[in-house]
């Protein structure tokens, strides 16, 4: 059963930052002042947030959430003090012979964008990825980059005895 209100937390050394799922808002709390602030931080790939329909059916609550748009993990680049929200983006799915839905979803779902942020919380892209290559929930900071996990059941190169990564950095556009 799923209780609860789904958010991600991260702390910057200064802040506080909440990101919830269902909400396309950030919230942001300092530790010196207590100020707290809400500002927005929408992906432009998710027009409406729907809430998910729990059934008792587990095999169709993962159909849902796979089939559901929500905002995701949060994460705060020191090296290059931005931050990186990630959209999950939800796309109709069909069954699959050879995987459940819970696979998928545990798996790296379908499809999701990172939204950059810079210091003061400001949009500053947005990157759309492939369907069915890399895995959201395995992803972490380093000084060289944002690594994101390859690990997808659907990623042609996925090896289920490796765990496997990419690295992505920022680059500024035109």
């Amino acid at each position: 059963k799923i209780t609860g209100i789904p958010c991600s937390r991260e702390f910057d050394g200064k802040q506080f930052i909440y990101a919830f799922h269902m909400d396309e808002n950030i919230y942001i709390t300092d530790i010196e002042t207590n100020e707290e602030k809400r500002l927005p931080a929408p992906s432009k790939y998710i027009q409406q947030l729907k809430p998910i329909q729990i059934t008792d059916d587990r095999e169709m609550v993962y159909k849902n959430l796979l089939e559901s748009s929500y905002y995701f993990n949060i994460l705060y680049d020191k090296y290059r003090n931005v931050y990186y929200r990630f959209a999950i983006l939800g796309s109709e799915i069909t069954n699959n012979p050879e995987y459940t839905f819970f696979d998928i979803f545990t798996n790296g779902y379908i499809r999701f964008s990172v939204i950059i942020l810079d210091e003061n919380f400001k949009i500053i892209g947005e990157t759309l990825f492939p369907k069915f290559t890399y895995n959201p929930s395995i992803a972490f900071v380093h000084k060289e980059g944002l690594y994101i996990s390859s690990s997808h059941i659907f990623n042609p190169s996925f090896d289920e005895n490796m765990l496997g990564f990419q690295c992505f950095t920022l680059k500024k556009t035109e």
